[in-house]
């Protein structure tokens, strides 16, 4: 592996790559990229979504006048197409909103935060790796920092000419076009300019590798710190992208919704709900089951029991049982299997379990019958 490039298994090791470029980093020399698959370049969404049509391999003579024809059309079509929204913005600011609507600009997203990177670059598991880009914005050529309304406000031809002079802008917070919560909790930043960045431009100071079999852990290590997907996406699109149907389901904060309901209802007086109120401790037991908080769980059964002895349901006592069980606490688990299928004399699930339990008793001809 070049000098250029490190692999890291680890937060703790990531964090000690980091720490060494940036010990004696005090005005924010560097920004970050993190890519879920190693194998991807650092370029722009226009020269990607340039390349999936007409162009699969360009000449670069060729390229450059259509990435920048394409940059002006989507301004100029956007503008025209929309006025309200769109023709008291800046071309920048355009191209901010636009990409953060997941359409293809000339902008290639970086962030200030390493934390952040390490996240987009762990993002999605599967089979390939993911890597971390960390650009000097000073060394070896000069990045010109937007950070003037004079600036900002500078035609698309300034930014994107044939020198192929990079550009640095972070949206500043409390500007109404770009108003977005992602855009400030992810530190992002834009770096823009040409297409996509040359490896002999030398501006990519280190790329940290992250092996696929670790990414998974490695989000749990960020997740520890307050790093997440609910963090970086905290907007109102970020909840709507998260619970698409292609989107996995997660049901952590399902637990503090049956708190809630809980409390609400131990309150009312007199009680008269009090059927939803054992079915929100059933659902709550389950949820600490799932996640292997027994005693928890048998806790929300025992309220649950509590309030009505004869709740109507089996299940109850079934899953209260399995949670005993898994404490070791084997007769009292197969008293409520007993209380099972007392109520539900079909319940194969309960003869078994109940066999299996008897049979941790050394009860076995009993375990048998069931």
């Amino acid at each position: 592996m070049s000098d250029d490039q490190k692999s890291i298994t680890s937060l703790a090791e990531y964090i000690a790559v980091i720490d060494g470029l940036t010990a004696s980093d005090e005005e924010r020399r560097y920004i970050y990229r993190g890519q879920k698959d190693a194998r991807w370049e650092v370029q722009s969404s226009a020269l990607r979504r340039l390349q999936k049509g007409r162009l699969k391999h360009p000449d670069r003579n060729r390229l450059l006048p259509l990435f920048r024809r394409y940059i002006h059309q989507i301004i100029y079509e956007v503008q025209l197409r929309y006025p309200n929204t769109y023709r008291n913005l800046t071309a920048l600011e355009c191209m901010a909103h636009l990409q953060h609507h997941r359409v293809a600009t000339g902008l290639i997203d970086f962030t200030y935060s390493p934390l952040v990177a390490l996240w987009f670059a762990c993002e999605t598991a599967g089979e390939t790796a993911g890597k971390v880009f960390v650009v000097n914005v000073q060394q070896p050529r000069t990045i010109q920092k937007v950070i003037t309304k004079e600036a900002l406000g500078q035609e698309l031809e300034t930014f994107f000419k044939r020198d192929q002079q990079w550009h640095l802008w972070q949206p500043a917070i409390g500007n109404p076009a770009l108003d977005s919560q992602r855009l400030t909790v992810q530190q992002s930043v834009f770096l823009f300019g040409a297409p996509e960045i040359e490896i002999e431009e030398g501006m990519i100071e280190r790329k940290i590798i992250i092996p696929h079999g670790c990414k998974e852990t490695i989000l749990q290590e960020l997740d520890r710190v307050g790093i997440s997907e609910k963090t970086l996406f905290p907007d109102l699109e970020g909840f709507l992208e998260r619970n698409t149907s292609q989107t996995d389901y997660n049901d952590e904060l399902v637990e503090d919704y049956y708190t809630e309901e809980i409390r609400k209802k131990e309150q009312q007086k007199p009680m008269n709900e009090k059927a939803l109120l054992i079915e929100n401790y059933f659902q709550r037991g389950n949820l600490r089951f799932e996640r292997g908080k027994y005693k928890e769980a048998i806790a929300d059964y025992n309220q649950a029991i509590n309030i009505e002895p004869e709740p109507g349901f089996a299940e109850i006592y079934y899953n209260r049982g399995v949670a005993k069980y898994n404490l070791g606490e084997y007769k009292s688990a197969v008293a409520d299997y007993d209380w099972a299928i007392e109520r539900d004399t079909d319940d194969a699930a309960a003869y078994y379990n109940r066999g299996n339990t008897k049979q941790a008793l050394g009860r076995n001809a009993e375990a048998v019958a069931d």
